[in-house]
């Protein structure tokens, strides 16, 4: 899908959309699928704020419109204590659609899981099992794919695989 604020058809190289996670208005009206392509590659502080807030609601974003997702993610940016982000996203012009006309000045709910902090990734299919455990000593997590491979990761702030050899292809999987 074209988008008419991405110069081409959205994509999943990061470096094809240089600082997309970090420009609210690309997060509002930008296609949710092209923008959730692009949540593990932040790494710079601005872009992992843009896709920390972007997580927060995520479920929901598919099925707005970029009027109703600016007022949204203006809300999760309030409530994640990202005030100066919450006003960037509250001042976005949607094409067709009002001026928002504010902005949060306090919302009240919880902070960010860690969970939506960052994202594992590597898998090439959806993932359709997730299991925790303990080996070693060390937390992990095990996540197998309609790709037909499981990998174990650490579960430190890193979200790394566990090492290189953990991508294993399920046998009868192509």
């Amino acid at each position: 899908m074209t988008d008419a604020l991405w110069d081409e058809a959205p994509s999943a190289d990061p470096g094809a959309v240089p600082g997309g996670l970090a420009d609210p208005g690309r997060l509002v009206c930008a296609d949710p699928d092209s923008v959730f392509a692009l949540l593990g590659s932040a790494s710079e502080p601005e872009e992992q704020r843009g896709a920390t807030v972007y997580r927060a609601s995520f479920d929901v974003h598919r099925h707005l419109t970029a009027a109703e997702r600016r007022f949204v993610l203006a809300l999760d940016a309030a409530r994640l204590d990202e005030e100066d982000l919450a006003a960037r996203f509250a001042a976005v012009a949607v094409p067709g659609a009002e001026p928002l006309g504010w902005e949060p000045a306090w919302v009240r709910g919880s902070q960010a899981d860690s969970r939506l902090v960052w994202t594992l990734t590597g898998h090439q299919g959806q993932v359709t099992a997730v299991a925790t455990a303990v080996v070693d000593g060390r937390a992990v997590a095990v996540t197998g794919s309609r790709d037909g491979t499981v990998r174990i990761w650490d579960l430190p702030p890193e979200g790394r695989p566990a090492h290189p050899c953990t991508a294993a292809r399920t046998p009868g999987r192509r």
